[in-house]
């Protein structure tokens, strides 16, 4: 599993090499580039990851999780990308905006970090494929602001739903022991 995301990853940052935007286009001078989902699939085989959309996705909201990429919210794209974002969604009439991403500098205290985040989704039993922005939210909702472009309110009928099965699990322990 971790050469999957050692492939997106790697392969995240030859992207960023090759589309990174410079400091009079971002306006910031950390490493920003953005690519939409299929442009990233399309250039994914030619690095050597193979895997479907879908999959692709959750692998790189999985590194955004664990910190070793980041998904731009809109608050943090520069003015002139944000313009060119909302001109090509309103042109194409999408849903959502093109995909802005940085890399940020790694160091041995960003891994030691990451580190400690799969330790603690392993032991919460958190899978990288099933992994959703309701999950985010419930787990880390900091944690989820890095991962998702827009945060939406959690699920009342997901909030139901954890309260009768947390109910329900402790009846079962109280009764098995």
């Amino acid at each position: 599993k971790r050469k999957n995301l050692f492939g997106v990853l790697t392969m995240m940052i030859d992207l960023a090499r090759a589309y990174t935007y410079d400091i009079d286009i971002s306006g910031q001078d950390k490493v920003i580039f953005f690519l939409t989902l299929n442009q990233l699939y399309n250039k994914s085989s030619s690095f050597g990851v193979v895997k479907t959309r879908r999959t692709l996705y959750s692998g790189i909201i999985y590194l955004a999780r664990i910190g070793l990429i980041e998904c731009l919210q809109e608050e943090k794209i520069p003015n002139k990308l944000r313009i060119y974002f909302k001109d090509i969604k309103e042109k194409y009439n999408r849903q959502y905006r093109i995909n802005c991403y940085s890399i940020p500098e790694l160091s041995i205290d960003l891994l030691e970090q990451a580190e400690k985040i799969i330790i603690k989704d392993k032991e919460s039993n958190v899978r990288a494929k099933y992994f959703c922005q309701e999950a985010a939210i419930r787990s880390d909702k900091q944690l989820a602001t890095l991962s998702f472009q827009n945060i939406k309110k959690q699920s009342k009928e997901v909030d139901i739903f954890f309260e009768r099965y947390k109910r329900t699990t402790i009846r079962l322990i109280n009764k098995q022991k």
